[in-house]
């Protein structure tokens, strides 16, 4: 049988009393948790609270199963444990008399007492006397007693004992007050406290570590030199810089060292100074807790801050000057006697009302005032805000429908005050001054707010009387104002009666044209009657566009410059000539504008037309053929379509002229052209390609051919 040896080591601990059995060992599992102990320390009245927290890492193998923690003295007053958890006290001999430790263990019996891996078990606390300093713990995980079966070779596997079984570090422990107290010997320890916090990494970095070190130096030079006032100010000051640094750059465990040991050396230094008493009170007598309090002694220091409202000022000047700052704003006193009584500083009820124009409470207004800086001083609820604020001239901003207004008053002498709304009213007026509906209504204040829909031409809306700049918006357009309500709270827009002119080429109006305006997209103006169609628009630059006769023209006016819009049609004359350039009958017109359209027959050899001045395509009929012609009627409004003299030859197939041969044309059927006169025929044709056909004594022959090419066409027949 092979046997394992193990140095033999029984310590007779508490924890392996209640475990150990005669037949039973126990298996050590150093190493198999991974655990992780929150500190946290309280006063309440005289009794310290130490709070700790054990967390096991989710990588742990074993279940938690014990805690040490070590104290010195006879300070522990109250011992509390987590549910399922028991402590005792334990005197380990390795350790220098005096040392002791609180040890935790959980009961075997229920399954609350295993911390497992992942899982965070608090609530072990101590109540005490005692000062923290740096104490040591254990932690022990847990594993199963297991027995041995053979009695002739009895074999201790491990041992339960938690200071030899268990990790350990460092953590914060009571102890008692040193005895007798010298205070250089407590700096000392305070110093040593400092270098160890932060080689546990309490402290985070050098440059903070050095800055207690100097304070706890600079105090102790002080005391061996009698300076007890200056060591005081000196420590208070770390005790300020204990609050700001707490959670950024020292833990909880040097906060502990630093804060609690500090105050027991100001408390167990001497009064040897005159000591004067500051109080801070509201305006019902109360005291406030959170204001600070420099006195002026070569230089502003701190006041003793007692935490209650109260202050103390040790100097050894006859006379100082006070300074309490509150609420981001201080209040001076000066030639303060030390040897005299409390000074009391207290605030006043500051009381920041809204009313509107029928000086009503209203609501809802948003507050701050000015001190170093914007600082919030609440919401008006039914129109009142009130703070707390020591007496001072102040600057007051309230933010009330996206605007604010500034008041400076001195509160010492009147606390109440008083923002005000002016009634603004937007009108919409026509060119004749009369209301009219419906505009819509915005205020720039930071973006575009709304303010409402005219009725009856007006809309009403209270606000803080500064200068605005209002967007009213009517007929799909918008005109902007700036205007400063506060000098003139009627704000007008106004329209102007905007005509749309239609005008012949002789200048004479005529009907019917149909107008509209750009808009954000075009917009319905109206059909001219008379040639003149009328709309109210507010002065703007708009966009244009008359329908005549199914075209349009564009036209950009600011109607605010001119509000007469005319458009104005020109003379269109079409002609049809002959290859001599003689205007000839009887040709039809046609125009395209979205379709063709009707132009007219010609007269004369010319038809004419009102259009609007643009580029059409034209289309003259002649002859049942037809030919396209574009042209821009503002470059050149005669548009002139001309024929060419065609001829066609007929022959018999000797070459021989054929008299009588009937001739004719395709042009959406067969058109007559005429009859041969010594073999020819002639005609006035559009210059294009046709095909010709010609007939005689039984024969036919079709020829085409295009005769702006060549007009000369000659038909052979068999």
């Amino acid at each position: 049988m092979k046997t394992m040896l193990f140095t033999l080591q029984i310590f007779l601990s508490v924890l392996s009393n209640i475990y150990a059995q005669v037949d039973t060992v126990y298996v050590p599992y150093l190493g198999q948790i991974d655990e992780k102990l929150n500190f946290k320390m309280n006063k309440v009245n005289n009794l310290f609270q130490y709070n700790y927290l054990i967390s096991s890492s989710i990588a742990s193998i074993q279940d938690i199963h014990g805690l040490n923690i070590q104290y010195v003295g006879d300070c522990i007053t109250e011992r509390l444990s987590p549910e399922a958890w028991f402590s005792i006290v334990v005197d380990e001999s390795l350790y220098a008399e005096g040392n002791h430790y609180i040890s935790w263990g959980g009961r075997t019996y229920s399954i609350y007492s295993l911390i497992k891996p992942g899982n965070s078990i608090s609530g072990f606390q101590l109540i005490t006397t005692g000062l923290p300093f740096i104490a040591k713990y254990y932690i022990q995980g847990y594993m199963p007693p297991i027995s041995v079966a053979e009695e002739d070779e009895p074999v201790i596997i491990g041992s339960m004992n938690i200071f030899l079984n268990s990790k350990k570090g460092n953590t914060v422990g009571p102890a008692d007050p040193p005895k007798p107290f010298i205070a250089t010997v407590f700096l000392d320890t305070l110093i040593s406290y400092t270098e160890q916090s932060l080689s546990h990494e309490w402290i985070t970095d050098q440059t903070t570590a050095d800055k207690y070190t100097d304070y706890l130096n600079q105090a102790k030079n002080n005391i061996n030199q009698s300076q007890v006032n200056s060591a005081k100010t000196i420590l208070n000051q770390l005790l300020s810089d204990v609050e700001t640094d707490s959670g950024n750059v020292i833990t909880s465990e040097a906060y502990a060292l630093l804060r609690y040991n500090t105050e027991y050396l100001i408390e167990q230094l001497p009064h040897d100074q005159p000591v004067l008493s500051v109080l801070l009170l509201n305006s019902q007598n109360q005291p406030l807790t959170n204001g600070t309090l420099k006195y002026y002694e070569g230089g502003w220091k701190e006041a003793v801050n007692n935490g209650d409202g109260t202050f103390r000022v040790e100097t050894e000047q006859e006379t100082v000057k006070l300074r309490m700052t509150y609420a981001h704003a201080s209040q001076d006193i000066a030639d303060v006697p030390v040897n005299g009584g409390p000074v009391t500083f207290q605030t006043a009820p500051v009381q920041v009302e809204l009313r509107d124009s029928q000086n009503q409470l209203m609501d809802e207004g948003t507050v701050k005032y000015y001190s170093g800086g914007w600082r919030d001083f609440g919401s008006t609820t039914g129109g009142i805000v009130v703070k707390e604020l020591l007496p001072n001239s102040y600057k007051f901003r309230l933010t009330y429908a996206f605007a604010s207004n500034d008041i400076t008053q001195d509160v010492g002498t009147d606390p109440v005050v008083t923002f005000q709304t002016i009634p603004v009213q937007v009108e919409l007026r026509d060119s004749q001054n009369q209301l009219i509906d419906e505009g819509s209504i915005k205020y720039y204040s930071g973006g575009w707010r709304t303010f409402g829909n005219t009725s009856g031409g007006i809309a009403e809306k209270e606000l803080l009387p500064n200068s605005y700049k209002f967007r009213m918006t009517y007929g799909y357009a918008s005109n902007d104002l700036t205007q400063d309500v506060g000098d003139n709270e009627t704000v007008v827009f106004q329209t102007v009666p905007v005509k749309v002119e239609l005008r012949d080429s002789q200048n004479q109006l005529m009907d019917e044209g149909s107008v509209k305006y750009y808009s954000g997209g075009w917009r319905t103006f109206g059909n001219t009657s008379g040639g003149v169609v009328e709309k109210e628009l507010l002065p703007n630059a708009y966009k244009f566009r008359m329908t005549f006769a199914y075209a349009s023209n564009d036209m950009t006016q600011n109607v605010e410059d001119n509000p007469r819009v005319s458009f104005q049609t020109i003379q269109a004359t079409v002609e049809l000539r002959n290859s001599q350039n003689q205007l000839m009958d009887e040709g039809t017109g046609k125009y395209y504008s979205g379709g063709w359209r009707d132009f007219g027959s010609t007269t004369g050899g010319i038809t004419v037309k009102e259009l609007l001045a643009q580029s059409y395509k034209f289309r003259m009929n002649y002859a049942y053929a037809s030919t396209d012609q574009t042209q821009n009627l503002s470059d050149n409004e005669t548009v002139r379509f001309s024929s060419i003299q065609t001829i066609i030859t007929v022959k018999d197939a000797q070459g021989n002229l054929i008299d009588g041969a009937i001739v004719k044309y395709y042009s959406g059927g067969w058109r007559n052209y005429g009859t041969t006169s010594g073999g020819i025929v002639e005609k006035e044709l559009f210059a294009k390609s046709y095909k010709f056909r010609a007939t005689y004594s039984g024969s036919s022959r079709d020829v085409i051919q295009d005769v702006s090419v060549n007009p000369d066409v000659e038909i052979v027949l068999d």
